[in-house]
């Protein structure tokens, strides 16, 4: 006769909107505290319980960042039940009838463990069906330090049985983490790869922290350029505080503030691809569809501007004005704007620049003059291909030809 198997399953329900790092800590302590067999995490469709806020991810993204933040917890899963739901909203005893129904199909007993915070505990008996809630799971309430499983539930009927779930207590909430990550906070409240996804889909009105922007940045770089990303992002800052009041087409666009945050990423990320082959660089470019000439196909150096701009987009979700300073930074363009302005020479300019001839006179000059900055900085280009032999790209001669 077959051995009589009972799994003990937790279902981790909620909006994960986003996916912090209480949510995750009441998800392992539950794992460990319950002994259980597989934990089934559920982000909502449309929840029943709560408004949808006005920074809100699409349950799409919610799905996806729930994968991130509980992808390394064992015997742990991300079920898109509910997400996949178009008849409307979705509720727990719904759920769990077809978690039931799947699970039942293995000839395995079950013992279901309902995972939930504070918040939801003490509104269980107003759930819609709650009375099969309560007979079908076992309520497991991840409970603040000195909590008991029945505080907070005097309404919980005779026959509903109840767990506590400790945990250490972490101060935060999903609400208070959206209000953070707009004002370029809330990085330590959760996984680092949650929070990548995040800035990478610009959710939340996400302002990211430069401090983290910069550490992700030099991770693509070699040793060495390092200093020279960090000496661009200095005159970067320094050109800015110089110039912007210079143009009132950016100031019209947004603030001074802003305006910096814009050039300081587009100085960390402007090498992003400096150190790819050119194979590298154009297998980028057929990823990401950059659109490059000829005489770009054939040399890495030129093409790193605009591979490195995808991957600002792309990874880091940087507007189009960023990317462009970016993808101009080496060439340059006729007719660019401030930022671009910005970025060519801060590149050419910045304090860890081996000294060649002419640099002094063209930093005096970036602080005076920019345009005529920016057209002596070309012709000391064009003169030092001429020199080597090298054709001037088209980009670079039409730029000569606006700023003269």
């Amino acid at each position: 006769m077959p051995e009589h198997i009972t799994r003990k399953i937790g279902i981790y329900g909620g909006a994960f909107n986003p996916p912090h790092s209480a949510h995750v800590l009441c998800a392992r302590c539950a794992v460990q505290a319950l002994e259980l067999d597989r934990l089934i995490v559920v982000p909502s469709g449309i929840s029943p319980h709560k408004p949808e806020p006005r920074l809100a991810a699409s349950a799409k993204d919610r799905l996806e960042l729930c994968k991130i933040a509980f992808g390394d917890i064992a015997r742990a899963e991300v079920s898109d039940i509910e997400v996949q739901n178009t008849a409307g909203r979705s509720y727990t005893a719904d759920t769990l009838r077809i978690i039931m129904e799947r699970e039942q199909r293995r000839g395995e007993d079950l013992k279901l463990y309902l995972i939930c915070g504070t918040d939801m505990f003490v509104t269980l008996p107003d759930w819609y069906d709650a009375e099969f809630i309560f007979k079908s799971t076992i309520i497991a309430h991840c409970a603040r330090p000195g909590r008991t499983a029945d505080e907070g539930a005097p309404d919980f009927p005779a026959y509903a049985k109840a767990v506590t779930v400790g945990m250490p207590q972490i101060e935060v909430s999903s609400s208070q983490l959206r209000a953070a990550l707009a004002q370029g906070g809330g990085l330590g409240l959760m996984h680092d790869a949650v929070y990548a996804y995040i800035v990478k889909n610009r959710l939340y009105g996400v302002e990211p922290s430069l401090a983290w922007l910069r550490r992700k940045a030099y991770e693509l770089y070699k040793p060495k350029r390092v200093l020279h990303a960090a000496g661009c992002e200095e005159e970067a800052l320094r050109l800015c505080e110089r110039w912007y009041g210079a143009s009132a087409t950016a100031r019209d666009a947004d603030n001074c503030a802003q305006f910096c945050r814009e050039a300081q990423t587009a100085a960390m990320l402007h090498d992003a691809t400096k150190k790819l082959a050119l194979e590298e660089q154009l297998a980028l470019c057929e990823k990401y569809g950059v659109k490059a000439d000829e005489e770009e196909k054939r040399y890495a150096n030129l093409l790193h501007g605009k591979t490195a701009a995808a991957i600002a987009r792309a990874e880091f979700g940087v507007n189009e004005r960023v990317a462009g300073a970016i993808a101009f930074h080496t060439t340059a363009r006729a007719d660019m704007n401030l930022l671009e302005k910005i970025m060519y020479l801060a590149d050419y300019i910045e304090p860890t620049r081996e000294p060649f001839d002419g640099l002094s006179e063209l930093r005096q000059l970036a602080y005076e003059n920019l345009d005529g900055a920016v057209y002596f900085s070309l012709c000391l280009t064009a003169d030092d291909l001429k020199r080597r032999g090298i054709d001037i790209h088209k980009s670079t001669a039409e730029a000569i030809h606006f700023y003269s």
